[in-house]
């Protein structure tokens, strides 16, 4: 079960600090597994897919990875939604059509400051700021889209090789041209995401 996996951690603190525990932990299990998923994960729960890409049976990718942490984080009451992200094709005769690549992402509820704080662990993102707020997911897109201040955004960032958190700027991170082709003008957001 998700508590025995993660009865190492301490997941006393605020909603806020449990998510963060809960993604740290997992970005060190899975970091190594990212890749194409099997068709095979599409029907499995959320927890067998975080089993069968630890043991090396199977890759995720951030749709996968979006669920497990969501998943792990509905098992302590932290309330997580998923996000769809992509660039969008939609009319009256025809149904709503991807265009170009998509990406799931993460946000988490904290009950103190009353606002969603993007949490994109494919991208090892803890969380993003600016001037010191953390950031949902459309804020940050509208930042990061804004050259004059998108030098204000900073990022809290797993380093996978010295199994730290840093906070950067997010022009200073290594994901920063990834985070500029994902999170791209005219790109559509999907709340709440099936993916």
């Amino acid at each position: 079960t998700v508590r025995k996996e993660l009865s190492s951690l301490d997941l006393t603190g605020t909603e806020s600090k449990q998510a963060e525990e809960i993604a740290v932990f997992l970005l060190g299990k899975l970091s190594s597994h990212q890749g194409i998923p099997s068709d095979s994960m599409e029907s499995i729960n959320p927890f067998k897919k975080y089993k069968r890409a630890i043991c090396g049976s199977d890759k995720v990718w951030c749709s996968n990875i979006a669920e497990i942490f969501s998943y792990f984080c509905a098992c302590y009451d932290i309330p997580v939604r998923k996000i769809g992200i992509g660039f969008a094709y939609d009319n009256r005769s025809n149904p709503l059509l991807l265009n170009s690549e998509g990406h799931t992402t993460t946000e988490v509820y904290n009950s103190q400051t009353k606002r969603w704080t993007m949490v994109d662990l494919t991208f090892n993102i803890i969380s993003i700021s600016y001037k010191g707020s953390p950031l949902n997911a459309q804020d940050f897109y509208y930042l990061l889209n804004n050259p004059e201040l998108a030098d204000s955004l900073i990022v809290n960032y797993y380093d996978e090789k010295k199994k730290t958190l840093t906070s950067i700027k997010v022009k200073d991170s290594p994901v920063y041209n990834s985070l500029l082709n994902y999170y791209k003008l005219n790109t559509k957001f999907f709340y709440p995401c099936k993916g």
